[in-house]
Formats: structure tokens, C-alpha cells, sequence
């Protein structure tokens, strides 16, 4: 199995005047819930060391679905030019901002989410993007996050030794991975 994608590339435009648009960066489905997360960008110039975002903010809108994502946190990794999108199921916080930190324009400007479990203190909810359940049986879910070329053969062998059934082998997914979304810089 391979996590290798070349498909559907999408933009972000941080050029002059990007702080007048709403810009989609990221949509995904948990919980059975359709969302997105659009990013609003106030971009300097930084001369040669790259662009600098003064301000980014960040807002999640649920569109399908019983229960709500909320966006508890964004923060970026410069190493990786990533925005790293910290969500949790029934939190009501819906926006988030950074600012000032430098991009690189000639690399992808990365978007990766990663899911807090559902909070302990609901516990007539079941968390299903975590756990297995059927009837009295109850399995974790493999990390999906934490899920690279280097590791994914062992995961899934790790999930075959657990279930009593052979696994249909999985090369890719339409678009990727719904975790990530990876957009090309336009200035």
C-alpha cells in the first residue's frame, strides 16, 4: 500500500489583496458531519526570506451531520510548512488565528487535521472515528493521523491480526487522504 498521490492540486492565493477573500483550505467528513475550514490571509512581504503571513484566520462551517466539529486550535510547523487544524467533536469554538509566521512560496502550503476523541465527560456517545463497537466488542481504530508511507504496511497488518476476516487491500483513495490537504502557493 502507498500513501503516494498525483491527482487534483488545488491553490491558495496569498498575493495582493488575498485579506479580501475567504479561501477554501480544507473539507473533510467526521462523524458522519461534511465540513470545511476557509482561511482569510494578510500577507507582507518579507524580501528574500519568504512570505509573511501577518495574520491568518481560520473558520469552520458545518454543513451535514448531527454533531458539530469544532476548531479548538491552528498552529503552524515551519519544517513542514503546515497549518496543523486541531479539532474536537461537539466544541462550539468555530474560528482560530495566527499570525506572524513565514512561508516559503515556492513550497505547498500544507493543511493537516488532527481529531481530539470525544470528550469522557459525554458518555452516552459513542466515539465511532476511534473505536470499533458491535455489540460487546470494541476495537481502537487504527491512527490514521500518524498513518505514512514508512508505516502503513504495518498498521494494516496490525489490523488483520486483530479481525477474524481477510481485508480487502486498498491502494488509494479517491482524492488522497481526507485528512490532508495540500495547496500550491499562488502570489
Amino acid at each position: 500500500m502507498s500513501l503516494d498521490y498525483d491527482g487534483i492540486e488545488g491553490l491558495v492565493y496569498l498575493g495582493k489583496g488575498s485579506e479580501n477573500y475567504q479561501q477554501l483550505v480544507y473539507a473533510s467528513s467526521l462523524y458522519g458531519t461534511f465540513f470545511t475550514v476557509y482561511g482569510n490571509f494578510q500577507v507582507e512581504d518579507n524580501g528574500s526570506d519568504g512570505l509573511k503571513i501577518a495574520k491568518a484566520t481560520f473558520s469552520l462551517v458545518n454543513y451535514k451531520g448531527i454533531l458539530d466539529i469544532g476548531l479548538r486550535k491552528v498552529k503552524f510547523n515551519k519544517e513542514r510548512q503546515e497549518c496543523e487544524l486541531k479539532l474536537q467533536a461537539l466544541k462550539k469554538n468555530k474560528e482560530c488565528t495566527l499570525e506572524n509566521f513565514v512561508i516559503d512560496p515556492t513550497e505547498n502550503l500544507r493543511f493537516i487535521r488532527n481529531l481530539s476523541k470525544v470528550s469522557s465527560k459525554e458518555k452516552y456517545i459513542h466515539d465511532d472515528e476511534f473505536y470499533y463497537r458491535d455489540g460487546d466488542f470494541k476495537m481502537n481504530k487504527p491512527p490514521y493521523d500518524l498513518l505514512n508511507n514508512d508505516n502503513c504496511g504495518d498498521i494494516e497488518k496490525c489490523i488483520q491480526s486483530k479481525v477474524p476476516y481477510e481485508l480487502d487491500a486498498i491502494d488509494k483513495a479517491p482524492g488522497a487522504r481526507c485528512m490532508l490537504s495540500e495547496l500550491k502557493v499562488l502570489i
